[in-house]
């Protein structure tokens, strides 16, 4: 199967099932680093509005950077990276607030248990799999929050059949609303048709690497 084909199934999974708890592991990771994010954007005292554009661009870059990485022998270590980030920020929150998320401890641990055997056993195509899976999150994170969640505030119908959006912490528009005249649905269109820009690209055929 070539990386494209593999992305495009890859991405249509996350896409499909990013408001399940199917996917609880790369909602942790997301969640984790825009809950950085933030931090970090209220020690330099950034504006809000200032503070959801530059997540995005993070968010987006980071995923085109990753996908270059992933066309090289560390794409398998990809998933370790991110899990390890994932239970050391887990470790600490819960150190911080003296609180046990079960959730989140169940979802880590699952995982875990699931990319020790794969690396034990040494499933190169399989980590290759997993490494995909945690790259296109980026993207699909930013599809959910910036234009599913503010399209699911129209109400009615539509908020009960974005199921997409639920688990979904992260917070892209709502800051923006209204900002130059701006609707807030309109910028999560812009943010919808940036990221989904990279997306394409790497979905076409000759573009997807090697792997």
């Amino acid at each position: 199967m070539r990386s494209e084909e593999r992305a495009g199934i890859v991405f249509l999974i996350m896409l499909l099932l990013w408001g399940t708890l199917v996917t609880e592991p790369f909602h942790i990771l997301t969640r984790y680093l825009y809950k950085l994010a933030l931090m970090a954007s209220g020690l330099i005292k950034l504006p809000v509005q200032a503070c959801a554009i530059i997540l995005f661009i993070v968010f987006t870059l980071a995923f085109i950077g990753l996908k270059r990485l992933s066309d090289t022998d560390l794409v398998i270590y990809i998933p370790l990276v991110f899990m390890v980030f994932s239970v050391a920020i887990y470790i600490q929150r819960c150190l911080d607030k003296t609180e046990i998320y079960a959730r989140d401890a169940i979802a880590l641990l699952i995982t875990a248990v699931v990319l020790a055997v794969l690396y034990i056993l040494k499933f190169k195509k399989a980590l290759i799999w997993c490494a995909d899976l945690y790259i296109y999150s980026f993207p699909v994170a930013i599809i959910c929050a910036a234009f599913f969640v503010p399209l699911a505030k129209i109400g009615g119908v539509m908020s009960k059949i974005l199921y997409i959006t639920r688990y979904n912490e992260i917070d892209l528009t709502g800051s923006l609303a209204g900002a130059f005249g701006i609707p807030e649905l309109v910028w999560g269109i812009f943010m919808f048709v940036i990221v989904m820009l990279p997306v394409i690209y790497y979905l076409m055929p000759g573009h997807g690497g090697n792997r």
